[in-house]
């Protein structure tokens, strides 16, 4: 069997269940319905390889602007590497994205060999969180001037407003499908007396216990008092799974104080692209939504 003999194409929603197993073989924790909101929310940058009506890999990449774009999900089956089927997705995936300057969370492994690939700019660091978090350790301020409250779809279009403001484009069909999967409760912060938004937060079922992500904040304050929240009305059992900014104090401080139940799964990624960095509020994000096709 060569390269020769697997078709990439577009991946269909038919498709979905073949990528979940693929996902679950890699231990991703991600539950078929993150996987199927991840394709319908970037269908036009999502392929599959198929051998023998069998889909045996996967790539995404989304196009989030006409000069930004970002992907992950690059899997290819064990028992068919080292035939270049992970090349021929990922000279497809270059051919969706163009020239745009794009970014991806390359393990510690392909630093060195992504910077070979064009990967020019090194940036922050990713962390895979995983376990159990204490939320009684949670200390906030006395006065802490929001509201945690739940998200209603009549919210949708000022969430979108602020939703941009810390992943700098806007990304409202991500967030429809995201935000209305089963088995997903999202809570936004609020401030007294007002509509303005100052944070919200995602958690869903994954495989295996509860996935965060994302959770936003303008302050430290908001960032507790959402995950607190978030963790409190989990209906999945006490594990949480996200990906964190390992510059984010908090995360370092909720490591520290769960280090017998809280983990980083894996050493951390770092965030390479293209052409340029992409400037983010860190400081604001204690939980990203994804690492597979968005910025943060």
């Amino acid at each position: 069997m060569s390269a020769d003999s697997v078709t990439v194409r577009l991946m269909q929603l038919t498709d979905v269940a073949a990528v979940w197993q693929l996902t679950k073989l890699e231990s991703w924790n991600y539950s078929m319905e993150m996987v199927r909101a991840l394709f319908q929310a970037n269908e036009d940058g999502s392929f599959v390889a198929e051998l023998e009506n069998k889909v045996v890999g996967v790539i995404m990449g989304a196009n989030l602007s006409e000069t930004e774009a970002f992907g992950g999900a690059w899997i290819v089956s064990k028992e068919v590497r080292g035939k270049r089927i992970g090349t021929k997705l990922w000279e497809k995936r270059k051919e969706h994205v163009g020239d745009r300057n794009f970014g991806i969370n390359s393990v510690a492994s392909r630093v060195e060999p992504n910077l070979k690939l064009g990967y020019s700019v090194k940036s922050w660091k990713i962390g895979h969180i995983s376990g159990i978090i204490d939320t009684t350790s949670l200390q906030l301020s006395e006065n802490v001037g929001f509201s945690i409250v739940p998200f209603h779809k009549e919210s949708f279009d000022r969430l979108v407003e602020y939703d941009t403001t810390i992943h700098t484009t806007e990304r409202r069909k991500f967030l429809q499908v995201w935000l209305e999967k089963d088995l997903t409760l999202t809570l936004v912060a609020t401030k007294p007396d007002a509509d303005d938004i100052v944070g919200y937060g995602v958690i869903q079922k994954s495989d295996e216990g509860n996935f965060l992500g994302p959770v936003y904040g303008e302050s430290a304050d908001i960032l507790k008092a959402l995950l607190a929240k978030l963790i409190n009305n989990a209906s999945f059992g006490d594990k949480v799974d996200m990906f964190s900014p390992m510059e984010n104090d908090i995360t370092n401080e909720l490591l520290e104080k769960n280090k017998e139940t809280l983990k980083q799964r894996y050493a951390s990624s770092t965030r390479m692209y293209v052409h340029h960095d992409v400037e983010l509020p860190l400081s604001k994000v204690l939980a990203l939504a994804t690492v597979e096709t968005t910025l943060i």
